[in-house]
């Protein structure tokens, strides 16, 4: 009797210790979560009034789900149209009120430009209607500068581009760079006249690039560098219009 109560005893607790040990391994979660959440916040505190700021705007936001009368007169996407929005913050004032009115801009000319391109193709028939849509969409696409959104996206691409022996522009910008602006409408207009040489935007600051960007000597912006056959064949620093439409216009002989 008093080994087998004795086993008994072993039995429960060797049950509380493996139902306890996972409890135990779940609660020091928030625990670790919050040391590296500080040794973030003392490494650089602008991440965490960052964190704040976006948390608190898209949280103000998604409350407006629930007025009836806006969701009501304005449909149902005006919603991520707008988080899409409130999601451009940055560092500094300036920086995320320039993104932001770019990127405002930028959904209502696309917009504008579907309207249009709608309006035409809605009097001429199921066929040709479909027609236009497709060819519409394959044009804009083709024709407009890619936006790397990503560290590894920016990696995979170059990657790809040194692998594969392809030809490529790499345009090396910022949010905060007048000269940048300056330059925004010509590259656009390059990307569309040469369509067969992708053109990749790549914003500087982006979270993970620094040790990238620092290999490549990416120093100043704009900064654009050029690849033929896989192969980096030239640069340019600064904002020189006339060298870069002369180089685009080489590249694509």
């Amino acid at each position: 009797m008093g080994m087998a109560s004795a086993l008994s005893s072993f039995n429960k607790k060797s049950t509380l210790l493996m139902l306890t040990a996972p409890v135990k391994i779940i609660g020091r979660i928030p625990a670790s979560w919050g040391r590296h959440a500080w040794s973030i916040g003392r490494e650089d505190p602008r991440r965490v009034v960052h964190a704040l700021k976006a948390g608190t705007a898209l949280t103000l936001v998604s409350l407006l789900y629930i007025l009836e009368p806006f969701f009501k007169g304005i449909g149902k996407n005006a919603m991520w149209a707008i988080m899409t929005v409130v999601v451009v913050l940055e560092f500094t004032a300036g920086a995320t009120i320039c993104k932001g009115l770019n990127r405002g801009l930028g959904t209502v000319l696309a917009g504008s430009l579907a309207l249009l391109i709608e309006f035409v193709a809605a009097g001429i028939g199921k066929v040709l209607r479909a027609f236009i849509m497709g060819a519409s969409v394959f044009i804009i696409g083709g024709s407009s500068m890619v936006v790397v959104g990503s560290a590894d996206s920016f990696n995979s691409i170059l990657s790809k581009v040194q692998d594969e022996k392809l030809p490529a522009v790499f345009y090396y910008t910022a949010v905060w760079c007048g000269p940048c602006r300056a330059m925004a409408p010509l590259v656009s207009k390059l990307s569309s006249q040469y369509p067969k040489i992708p053109v990749y935007k790549v914003d500087i600051d982006m979270e993970g690039l620094g040790n990238k960007l620092r290999g490549l000597n990416i120093c100043s912006v704009p900064t654009f560098h050029f690849y033929h056959k896989g192969q980096k064949i030239g640069e340019i620093v600064g904002a020189d219009a006339k060298k870069l439409e002369v180089v685009m216009e080489s590249l694509h002989k």
